[in-house]
């Protein structure tokens, strides 16, 4: 999960979603929906505002940087801290 999920979901949001976005709507609007998407999606109320900041991160990411690669690091790291937070009962 914690490096599936990250895989798969940068595909989608930062590949598919920011691209698409970013063609017809300019790299603002692709940034900014493609980490609102991202954050909704995950369907946590509490966590939300960290979520969209996370896909906001990873979004500016992907854009600087022209490749998945590095937001699809990031998302592995964040989602490492977050089972490795679970597991010690931190979380």
């Amino acid at each position: 999960m914690a490096v599936a999920a990250p895989l798969f979901e940068e595909l989608f949001y930062r590949g598919l979603w920011l691209r698409a976005v970013e063609r017809r709507w300019g790299t603002g609007w692709a940034v900014v929906t493609s980490s609102l998407v991202f954050g909704l999606i995950h369907f946590q109320v509490y966590d939300l505002p960290a979520l969209i900041g996370f896909g906001l991160v990873v979004a500016v990411l992907a854009v600087r940087t022209g490749r998945l690669g590095p937001a699809i690091w990031a998302h592995v790291a964040f989602n490492l801290t977050a089972v490795i937070s679970l597991l010690a009962g931190m979380g």
